[in-house]
């Protein structure tokens, strides 16, 4: 997963908490940013292998910034121990039945979030509301991802229920292999319109409160087939490489509006999809993976939680203490003139990523 991290830029709120947020470019000076009132997460488009991603950061802290700073305590450690906390956020995620569908349903349920997991019947829609028994929240609703009224009436019956969603996960997809030559035009249509045109269907709908909110996560279960191809999978690698293009051309043109875009390309999982492939198909797979194993299923949710939790959205929300901004206005005095009458909650400014930790 290609992460970006250049800078942080703390703007103003007009609550009493000051943002800190991850932009895409280098801020090599000080200099004053345009106030635009409260800011919003910065979304990009990540196509993201299921693989695990460690990030180190060090940064050295004076004693004199932790004398500034006082006893609130930020960083970006904590913010990772923190940021994958779910609670108070509604998630839908379609074809939530089985394989990883069910895996994502679960761990964003396990992370504190409500979750509507979709199904194309009721005994699949009854076996997702089984496993929300206890002390996980959510239940499982019937849908056609290729019906737009239907549509409509789930992510109608979402809010109504448990709120407008926050976070969307588009896992619905079929297969219908064969050579192209021998591929039936309703082969083709029928993948297409599930796999692709239901992620339209299903962001239309969604979308609509997470804009009013100004935060949300858009989430589309990609695969490689969509950038390497796959004999047999003309429809199904077209499917997933438009929904690699819908996701950037979204990430961009939603992001304003606090809301991330992203697509998670998983390579061959062992689901049911894969289970009936003969044991020499997947023995050939398998040479080309470097892990010499088909993926799980838990693995991509891992993935998922990450893209739908704050720690993804490039927003570090400090707590609304005195020393968030005293802290800032004390740097910002101390190494330019431009802003000698920094005073609480009335600053705009861009600083190097090492000063984030120096601040509280």
């Amino acid at each position: 997963m290609a992460l970006l991290s250049q800078a942080f830029t703390l703007g103003p709120v007009q609550s009493a908490a000051p943002v800190a947020r991850l932009t895409t470019k280098p801020v090599p000076t000080m200099r004053e940013a345009p106030d635009r009132g409260a800011p919003s997460a910065l979304a990009v488009a990540a196509t993201a292998l299921a693989a695990g991603v460690a990030v180190k950061r060090r940064t050295a802290v004076r004693p004199a910034d932790k004398r500034a700073a006082g006893a609130a305590t930020v960083s970006m450690k904590a913010g990772a121990e923190t940021g994958f906390d779910l609670t108070g956020k509604v998630a839908i995620v379609t074809g939530a039945s089985r394989g990883i569908g069910a895996a994502i349903a679960e761990r964003l349920a396990k992370a504190g979030a409500v979750v509507v997991g979709t199904a194309t019947s009721d005994s699949g829609a009854e076996a997702i509301s089984k496993r929300f028994e206890g002390d996980l929240q959510g239940e499982g609703m019937k849908l056609d991802v290729t019906d737009s009224d239907n549509v409509a009436e789930i992510v109608k019956a979402v809010t109504e229920k448990y709120g407008a969603p926050d976070i969307l996960v588009n896992n619905a997809g079929i297969t219908k292999d064969t050579l192209m030559m021998r591929m039936k035009e309703e082969a083709w249509l029928d993948v297409i319109n599930t796999n692709l045109n239901s992620v339209f269907r299903m962001t239309k709908a969604a979308s609509k409160g997470m804009t009013k909110k100004r935060w949300g996560r858009i989430i589309s279960i990609s695969s490689v087939v969509g950038s390497m191809g796959n004999v047999g999978q003309s429809n199904y690698a077209a499917a997933k490489a438009g929904m690699d293009g819908w996701t950037r051309a979204m990430a961009r043109e939603i992001g304003s509006r606090g809301i991330t875009v992203n697509s998670v390309a998983p390579g061959f999982i062992d689901t049911d999809m894969t289970a009936d492939l003969p044991a020499e198909w997947k023995e050939k797979l398998l040479e080309n993976v470097p892990v010499k194993r088909l993926g799980d299923p838990g693995e991509i949710a891992d993935a998922v939680l990450f893209l739908a939790s704050p720690a993804a959205g490039y927003d570090f929300r400090l707590p609304a203490t005195p020393c968030t901004s005293t802290a800032a206005c004390t740097w910002l005095k101390r190494t330019s003139s431009q802003f000698p009458r920094c005073s609480e909650g009335l600053t705009s400014f861009a600083f190097p990523v090492s000063v984030l930790a120096t601040l509280c």
